[in-house]
C-alpha cells in the first residue's frame, strides 16, 4: 500500500479557500456561505505568526493584558484574517457587506457563527484537491 501524497490538502488547496454553508442552531443548512481559508494555507500561517509576534513585543513592554482575554480576541483576529468574503448574510433585511473587520464583529457577536467557520478552517477535508475530493 501507498501514499500519494497529491490527495492530501495542501497549502495550495487551503490557499484557494472554501465556500462554507452556515447551519442554523438546529443544524439545517441556512443558504448563507463564509469562504474561508484553511489552516494550512500561507494566509493562516502568516496571521497566526502575525498575531504571535504581537503577544511577544506585548509581553516584552510589559504591556499584557489578561490572558484569557487575549487568546480570545486572538483566536478572532486569525479567524477574521482567513475570512475571504461571504454571500447571503443578513442583518434586519440587509445584506452586510464583507470586511474584515465585519468578520471579526460577526464572530464577536455571534459565537455558534464563529464555531462553524473555526470548525471549517480546521476541517482538511474542506481543501481536498479537487481530484481526492471525489
Amino acid at each position: 500500500m501507498s501514499l500519494d501524497i497529491a490527495t492530501l490538502a495542501s497549502s495550495k488547496t487551503a490557499e484557494q479557500g472554501f465556500e462554507l454553508e452556515l447551519l442554523n442552531d438546529r443544524r439545517t443548512p441556512t443558504g448563507a456561505f463564509i469562504t474561508i481559508r484553511g489552516a494550512d494555507s500561507e494566509t493562516y500561517r502568516a496571521k497566526r505568526r502575525e498575531i504571535q509576534r504581537q503577544r511577544l513585543d506585548s509581553v516584552a513592554a510589559r504591556n499584557v493584558r489578561t490572558m484569557p482575554e487575549r487568546v480570545d480576541e486572538d483566536e478572532l483576529q486569525l479567524l477574521a484574517g482567513v475570512t475571504v468574503g461571504w454571500r447571503g448574510l443578513m442583518r434586519d433585511g440587509v445584506e452586510i457587506p464583507y470586511s474584515e473587520a465585519a468578520a471579526l464583529e460577526l464572530y464577536r457577536e455571534v459565537p455558534g457563527i464563529k464555531e462553524q467557520v473555526d470548525a471549517g478552517v480546521h476541517n482538511r477535508a474542506n481543501f481536498l484537491p479537487p481530484s481526492a475530493a471525489s
